[in-house]
């Protein structure tokens, strides 16, 4: 899934279970649209381009084993949580 454009507040992706590519952006991206995105186990490709999310979200991001492609552009992360996706 990707979404191009702004994105209507309130937007949630949910439901989904076999994703495999997402990739969103810009400061009206919340914890709320990508709980269910960053959590799909299939997840190969993700890209959150400066969203405003929490560090509770980005720590199922690194739980993610399955990724081949990650960018973080504009995405604070902890220390911690940089080591763990580069390992």
């Amino acid at each position: 899934i990707t979404f191009a454009g702004r994105i209507p507040p309130h937007t949630v992706v949910k439901g989904v279970k076999q994703l495999e590519f997402f990739s969103i952006g810009g400061p009206d991206v919340t914890d709320d649209m990508v709980r269910d995105a960053v959590q799909c186990q299939s997840l190969q490709a993700l890209a959150l381009i400066y969203p405003s999310i929490t560090s509770e979200t980005l720590d199922n991001v690194v739980k993610l084993r399955n990724l081949r492609y990650i960018n973080l552009v504009g995405t604070p992360l902890t220390d911690q949580q940089f080591a763990q996706l580069a390992a």
